[in-house]
Parts: C-alpha cells; sequence; structure tokens
C-alpha cells in the first residue's frame, strides 16, 4: 500500500512521499492517489494526515476514479486528530462609539456591546438566509463562535416566541386535514409587535419558527412589510408547509434586538460585526464560518475509509456520500455545522 502525508507546514509542490516532504492540502494528496492508480500492481493507498489544524475554503471532491476496492482500498487516515476548520479567526474588537449606532442599540446594551471591522479582514462573504427545514438542506449564513461556542445571532424575542394573530383575507387557503377544516397561508399573515416599526432594516430580518406544526421548524424571509396595517408578506411556502394561526416564531438579524450577552449581528453596509460577549472578553477566541460546502463530498465511490479528523465550524454539512458503497467512517468528530 502506497502512503502520502499531508501536513499543516506542506507544501503542494513536494513529492508527499515522506512525512518531511507531505502536501500541503487533502486535494493535492487526492490528486497524487489518483496517478498512483494508473500505475500496475496498484494495491491501496493511505494518505496521513499529521496533527494540527487546517483552514479549508474549498471542500474536497471524490469521484468514482478516487474510489478503492476490496483488495486495495483508500484509507484517509488521521493522526492526533487534525482538525479542519471552516472558519476565520476575527480580532481587533472595540467599543462601539458611533453615535448612531449606540442610539440604535438598548440602552443596557451601549456599554457591553463590541464591534469589529470584517471587511478590514478579509471577511466580505456574509452568506445568504435562505429557507432552511421543512425539508430544506442550504447552506447556514455566516455564524460567530466564541471561545469554541455558537453565539446568538439578534432576535426578538430573546426567550420563547411571538405568535401569528391572523392570516390576511385574499391570501388564505382553506381544506380539510385530517377531517378537520383548517386554514393556512403561503405568503402573508398579520404581526402583533410595533417593534418592527423602530428597526432600520426589517428587509434583512429572518424569521424563524414553527408554522404548521411543533416538529417542523423553518426559516423563511421577508418581501414586503405593510407597517401602517401590520401585515408581513414572506417568501411563498408553496412547496412547503404553509403559516397558521397561532403559529409560533421569532425575528432574527437585527441591531435593535442587540440585548443579551453572547449576541450578536453583522451590518452588512459597513461590514462591522457587532457582539456581546458572554463573559470577559479576550482577543484569539472569536470566529465567523465561512465554508459554504461539504468538507468532503464523494459521488459514485466505494472502497473509501475516513478515520481520526475532526471537521468543524463550516456553513453546511461535513461529509457527505452520494451513490457510494463500502464506505467506512471511523473516530472522526464532527462540531459547530450549519
Amino acid at each position: 500500500m502506497l502512503t502520502f502525508y499531508v501536513s499543516p507546514k506542506g507544501k503542494d509542490t513536494a513529492s508527499g512521499t515522506t512525512r518531511e516532504e507531505a502536501f500541503a492540502t487533502l486535494g493535492r494528496a487526492r490528486d497524487a492517489v489518483r496517478e498512483a492508480k494508473k500505475a500496475p500492481g496498484f494495491s491501496g493507498a493511505q494518505v496521513i494526515v499529521q496533527e494540527g489544524s487546517y483552514a479549508m475554503r474549498q471542500g474536497l471532491h471524490l469521484e468514482k476514479e478516487d474510489s478503492g476496492t476490496a483488495e486495495s482500498p483508500i484509507v484517509w487516515r488521521g493522526e492526533g486528530h487534525p482538525t479542519f476548520s471552516g472558519s476565520v479567526q476575527i480580532k481587533g474588537f472595540t467599543p462601539v462609539t458611533d453615535p448612531e449606532i449606540l442610539a440604535r442599540l438598548d440602552e443596557s446594551a451601549r456599554s457591553h456591546v463590541l464591534q469589529c471591522d470584517l471587511w478590514g479582514q478579509g471577511v466580505t462573504d456574509f452568506g445568504q438566509f435562505r429557507d432552511r427545514g421543512g425539508g430544506r438542506t442550504n447552506p447556514a449564513h455566516m455564524e460567530l463562535f466564541y471561545r469554541n461556542q455558537r453565539q446568538t445571532l439578534s432576535r426578538w424575542p430573546n426567550e420563547g416566541f411571538t405568535r401569528v394573530p391572523s392570516l390576511v383575507e385574499g391570501h388564505i387557503n382553506t381544506y380539510i386535514e385530517h377531517e378537520k377544516e383548517v386554514q393556512g397561508s403561503y405568503t402573508h399573515f398579520h404581526f402583533q409587535e410595533d417593534r418592527p416599526l423602530h428597526w432600520k432594516y426589517p428587509e434583512e430580518v429572518l424569521l424563524h419558527g414553527y408554522w404548521s406544526w411543533d416538529w417542523a421548524d423553518r426559516y423563511i424571509k421577508p418581501v414586503h412589510w405593510d407597517m401602517e396595517n401590520h401585515i408581513l408578506e414572506v417568501v411563498s411556502q408553496e412547496d412547503s408547509y404553509d403559516i397558521r394561526k397561532n403559529c409560533r416564531f421569532r425575528y432574527l438579524n437585527i441591531l435593535e434586538e442587540l440585548d443579551s450577552p453572547g449576541e450578536w449581528y453583522a451590518d452588512k453596509h459597513t461590514g462591522i460585526l457587532y457582539f456581546w460577549p458572554p463573559d470577559e472578553f479576550e482577543e484569539g477566541f472569536a470566529e465567523v464560518t465561512m465554508l459554504e460546502e461539504a468538507f468532503l463530498s464523494a459521488k459514485d465511490t466505494s472502497h473509501i475509509t475516513l478515520e481520526g479528523m475532526d471537521f468543524c465550524s463550516g456553513r453546511a454539512t461535513a461529509v457527505e456520500f452520494f451513490d457510494s458503497s463500502h464506505i467506512t467512517l471511523r473516530d472522526c468528530h464532527f462540531y459547530n455545522l450549519g
């Protein structure tokens, strides 16, 4: 069995055949295995991933040509549980001093909220707030982790949920469900709070709720706010469960609602991230997720083993195999994922 090496200190221009001449990336190791398989007498290969941290900005894609066989398997093996991260560490947090921002913050939060410049650190992709849940598997938006803990996107209410008081005439569907007449709407409902009237960017709010059933949550986006009549139009939910009276939901991604420890908000207009730390703040422990695809994605593959590696802090899932067989995942850890 051939052996290739990957190291945090490696180079993709190296041979990859010794620890001292290790590759830097999994992609380069994959390509080396592909070439090796073309030689007569190929009897399998292992890629030894040495201990350390690896920043991944794009996922590893495996295809049919990356498969092994029962006699010649392909093994990706970590030493000392190397960690692959889809995040970027952010620094330079300072107190908020901009009078306009301070005025938008709750008085109780003004002396606690810190800010840092994401654009200045090369973080320009904040992701998108996509419909998620209810069978949808879209990547998450950018998330903030501090001391390896997911922080809370600014929200209202802070605890529990608000309710849909009523649906909007002209946008109501009536049908029979479990022998009972049921009403719902794919697009419109009334909101009962006055708080949205004071948000600067209500069109950027994300709504998370249990819109039909208490076991099926979804994230949905607003389309239009009628503040005078307290009517909210959202992206159509026609391909999923509809919205029903008295269902529970919450509003997310609102600077004006950043009013509790652990909450954060990223302003896409200025590139500034605002954060109320959960405890005394210390630099070097804040990171935002960037990788928007699986760390490893494989299709039409077989006889592959992945063992002893950790994958964390990405916007999507960690590992996915499609139409594949004889796949082994052993002693791998997956955490802080979208």
